[in-house]
């Protein structure tokens, strides 16, 4: 039954999915013509336009799979999801993992477009291909070292995270008693997510015992500590050379527990305490 529905999800959403990636995509290889050729004033504003048009990729994709999501299930068409006959977490697992995969192809084509901007970039430049990308990677590991692999993987989970997370959200808001709020109970849970987030995540970098290196000869490196002795060892610091050493990883405790209770609440409000309108 799964299946059936994957592909009720595709099918319904590929066309507005492909239109938003296609426009996107376009808008952005037209603006590296300018850039490329170069065209003065032109060309660097429309490098810009198509670099910001290459980032928002991911989540304009996401940002529709959400109101989809709400239109689906507590819109007009929420009447007949809630008349297939499969249990509510079948149908939250099925457009959750749906979204993951839209999520992760946006990235690998925003990625690759990125890189060809940096190709333009060079072109217009009159640089070696690969010379802009080169010198990006260069700065990325001067700062980071060996962290940036962890600190990638780090914001992939939190990604996974919040794409589990927001769709549990919409569904806890949608019970009988947010009905008066209307569209705004969403847009209040999505803000009371961020805010609790940002607070115990704050609180857990600081203060549970497990942390990674961020630089020097360690850089990468996991430590039986949280950020607070290393923040409060840069505060004297100059301004420019106030940086910790030391990456709470705590955060990712404290979201993923708090992930897993808001996926169960949400599953529990889809199957008991739905409420269309």
């Amino acid at each position: 039954m799964m299946r059936e529905l994957f592909r009720h999800e595709y099918l319904s959403t590929r066309k507005p999915l492909a239109v938003i990636a296609g426009w996107l995509c376009l808008v952005g290889f037209v603006g590296l013509i300018p850039a490329a050729v170069p065209i003065p004033i032109v060309g660097p504003v429309s490098l810009v336009i198509a670099i910001v048009c290459f980032v928002g990729l991911t989540p304009a994709l996401l940002g529709y799979l959400i109101f989809s999501y709400w239109h689906t299930m507590y819109g007009r068409l929420g009447y007949f999801t809630m008349t297939i006959p499969v249990r509510g977490r079948m149908i939250y697992w099925t457009k959750v993992l749906y979204a993951l995969m839209v999520v992760a192809a946006g990235i690998v084509v925003s990625a690759a477009s990125l890189a060809v901007a940096t190709f333009a970039n060079d072109i217009g430049s009159r640089l070696p291909i690969g010379t802009t990308l080169g010198s990006a990677w260069e700065v990325i590991t001067e700062i980071y070292g060996t962290a940036a692999l962890p600190l990638t993987l780090i914001i992939i989970v939190q990604i996974v995270l919040f794409v589990l997370a927001l769709p549990a959200v919409m569904s806890i808001s949608a019970q009988a008693r947010f009905n008066h709020l209307g569209v705004g109970a969403p847009i209040i849970g999505a803000i009371l997510l961020y805010l609790t987030y940002q607070l115990t995540s704050l609180v857990a970098m600081m203060f549970i015992p497990i942390g990674i290196f961020m630089g020097g000869p360690n850089a990468g490196k996991l430590v039986a500590e949280g950020m607070w002795d290393s923040v409060v060892k840069a505060i004297p610091a100059q301004a420019e050379e106030a940086m910790p050493d030391v990456l709470g990883l705590g955060m990712l405790i404290t979201a993923t527990l708090l992930t897993v209770w808001l996926v169960w609440w949400g599953i529990r409000s889809i199957e008991r305490r739905t409420s269309l309108r």
